[in-house]
């Protein structure tokens, strides 16, 4: 978890800042994924879920300690950048490739797979392979095969 945040190193100051961060996510819903990949840039991410007091705290409590403990900002953000995927294969992406398959469709599950071929890199062709599903689009439950 300490590299997901740009530390090489971790210590119980920095286990008490990702306790803090993942209980700011839990109460907030904020999708873990997407949460961690946002830090990955300098500034404080502009979605206005991180405009509320007690992110802004945490988020400059973070540019402290990486400031304090690591050399280098860019290599911090570098490290988070290899560390955070920005696309992964979500439930409701891979039951819509698979459903599409049944009806013998292949192109849902062909751009799924060129989408997670390399989850680090930004690529807008893949952005919605990045968000999570609406409400209506949630898999509540999945299976062994998927």
């Amino acid at each position: 978890m300490g590299n997901k945040l740009g530390f090489t190193k971790t210590d119980k100051e920095i286990e008490k800042l990702v306790t803090c961060l993942l209980d700011w996510m839990h109460q907030n819903s904020a999708d873990f994924t997407n949460t961690f990949r946002d830090l990955c840039q300098p500034a404080l991410p502009s979605n206005e879920l991180y405009k509320t007091k007690s992110f802004v705290e945490w988020h400059d409590r973070w540019k402290e300690l990486l400031t304090k403990k690591e050399q280098n900002l860019s290599h911090s953000l570098d490290l988070m950048r290899r560390m955070n995927p920005n696309i992964i294969p979500r439930n409701h992406k891979v039951e819509e490739a698979l459903a599409a398959a049944e009806k013998g469709d292949l192109t849902p599950f062909n751009q799924i797979l060129r989408a997670i071929e390399k989850p680090y890199h930004e690529n807008k062709a893949f952005e919605a392979y990045r968000l999570p599903p609406e409400e209506g689009e949630r898999v509540l439950a999945t299976f062994c095969g998927t």
